[in-house]
């Protein structure tokens, strides 16, 4: 009997035995990896795929939902960037792996430079352009005089640091801004006496 996932999600990596017709959320990895249906996959109007690319290795850097027979898309497909990685233009990501499909998603949730491509070994992520990466913080430190923490920045992407003192009605100011270059951005700020400051990251 094949595999229904009639609501909710499922997640994980490994092998499903037989047919799955999928009318939730299937999410690859955990968070990233690899599920292989030995059967059909069906995908209707009310399910969703969701990928995580965090580098350009399969398996170990992006999701992927291998099919060993015979795929009908619909529904939607939902893309994030995890892990602070930045795509480069012409980097290519098989996401879905199969030998017979037929229909396309009808939603893409999928960040603005990357294209989605069909052919007839599956579905395809590829870079076309500039892609808007979230700011993940790192390695956030005090010192004696200062607050510190990184960023990976995406090449061409346009960063505003802001700080206020007051969270419950905040006033934010700009303290810096500047375009990305694809390195780590380190940002220094002075501790200050009473009331503190808190910082913030913004993309356009």
């Amino acid at each position: 009997m094949p595999l229904q996932i009639l609501g909710g999600s499922l997640t994980g990596a490994g092998l499903i035995s037989g047919s799955v017709t999928n009318a939730g959320l299937l999410s690859p990895g955990s968070p990233i990896g690899q599920i292989t249906v030995s059967g059909s996959y069906i995908q209707t109007a009310a399910g969703g795929l969701a990928i995580d690319l965090g580098g350009t290795n399969p398996v170990t850097g992006f999701d992927q939902l291998v099919v060993s027979g015979a795929t009908k898309l619909a529904g939607a497909l939902t893309v994030h960037i995890t892990n602070g990685f930045v795509p480069s233009v012409s980097n290519q990501f098989q996401v879905l792996a199969c030998s017979n499909i037929t229909g396309t998603f009808s939603t893409l949730n999928v960040p603005a430079g990357i294209s989605v491509n069909y052919s007839n070994s599956g579905v395809f992520l590829v870079v076309t352009g500039a892609v808007a990466v979230p700011v993940l913080l790192q390695a956030p430190q005090i010192s004696s005089t200062n607050f510190t923490f990184n960023f990976q920045t995406a090449s061409n992407q346009s960063y505003t640091i802001q700080q206020t003192a007051n969270l419950a009605v905040p006033s934010w100011t700009n303290v810096t801004n500047f375009d990305g270059d694809g390195t780590l951005f380190r940002f220094i700020g002075p501790l200050t006496n009473l009331p503190p400051t808190f910082y913030r990251v913004r993309e356009p």
